[in-house]
């Protein structure tokens, strides 16, 4: 574990978007002094954890985790980022030791589906944000229109719509202002007059607030479908191709086992390879005929690829954009070989 006031010292990998957390491009098993030299100055605690023990680390604190011996099972806790922590009821505290996680109350908890993130929205942060925004508009309400210039300061929607959009620029607001219309709706506008008084928002439930911080994440690994966005456009076009040239399909069908196995292969899930095959085996026999493949992949491959948005960056079919460096690139295109075949 390493104090955070040494970070100065650890050197941290470049990342084009903006990351909550970071990770150093050392290797910690074999240090590099030679090519990492004020990393000798930085001081660190090793920490050996035992069963039934508790680590609590504080925030802003570097460490690593590693796992030796037998099988074991260790559960993370993420809290909001505390400033400090306060142990003076530690000891005094009643906790039955026989509590299960389930009992705890949590805001947020982790289904097993996909890959895990390092933690959603707090919903305390954005109640506050809610407040500011009362404060800030003289008219005591939130308006779609308020809110829609929040949300284009907050996503650098000129950066987006030069950059990742391009001509797309009218389908862009429209994303922003249906997001706008929800997030009203959500603080409680269930007439659609088009805001919501501060009242109204004075003392929102957790429920409320979970649904607009879902809303507003800009992570799409706390939603299930993560792989839409991780797997790009190129690797699903790729997969179909690999499937169509291979012996698989010699006999003009693939069955659904085989294409939801390669599917799998390359980082998608059992539910998504489920939603493909819905799609491809349009007789629903268990069989994709090469005639199916060819005229829905591109229905397919549109789902995929798509854009996460973040303050100094998106990615896009896998692909970074740097805003600060104006870095574009081609969007793979999902139709050459489907012409080909066709």
């Amino acid at each position: 574990m390493i104090h955070p006031k040494d970070e100065g010292n650890i050197p941290i990998a470049k990342e084009v978007l903006e990351a909550y957390g970071g990770f150093s491009v050392i290797d910690p098993e074999r240090v590099d002094l030679l090519k990492h030299p004020q990393f000798v100055d930085v001081p660190w605690k090793y920490v050996n954890v035992k069963a039934g023990d508790c680590l609590f680390i504080p925030r802003g604190y570097w460490h690593l985790v590693t796992s030796g011996g037998n099988k074991n099972l260790a559960v993370s806790l993420l809290f909001g980022r505390i400033d400090n922590f306060e142990p003076h009821n530690c000891d005094s505290t009643n906790v039955d030791a026989k509590m299960h996680l389930t009992e705890v109350g949590m805001v947020w908890t982790y289904d097993g589906f996909g890959i895990q993130t390092m933690g959603n929205n707090s919903p305390f942060e954005l109640n506050e944000t809610i407040h500011e925004m009362c404060i800030e508009n003289l008219q005591s309400r939130i308006t779609v229109e308020y809110i829609m210039e929040f949300l284009m300061e907050e996503l650098q929607s000129e950066d987006v719509r030069n950059i990742v959009f391009k001509e797309w620029v009218d389908s862009y607001e429209e994303y922003v202002r249906n997001a706008a219309i929800q997030y009203v709706t959500i603080l409680g506008d269930t007439d659609q007059k088009g805001y919501v008084t501060c009242d109204k928002v004075k003392s929102l439930p957790l429920d409320q607030l979970k649904e607009l911080a879902q809303l507003m994440s800009m992570d799409p690994g706390n939603t299930e479908e993560l792989e839409y966005y991780s797997i790009s456009q190129k690797d699903i076009t790729n997969l179909f191709i690999d499937v169509l040239e291979s012996e698989i399909s010699a006999n003009q069908l693939i069955s659904v086992e085989e294409l939801s196995n390669e599917y799998l292969r390359i980082g998608g899930t059992e539910q998504g390879a489920l939603t493909i095959v819905s799609m491809l085996d349009v007789n629903s026999d268990n069989i994709i005929s090469k005639k199916e493949l060819l005229e829905n992949m591109n229905q397919v491959v549109s789902m995929y690829g798509r854009i996460q948005v973040f303050g100094n960056g998106a990615i896009m079919n896998g692909v970074e954009f740097d805003f600060a460096n104006r870095q574009t690139n081609e969007i793979p295109d999902a139709d050459e070989y489907q012409k080909d075949e066709l």
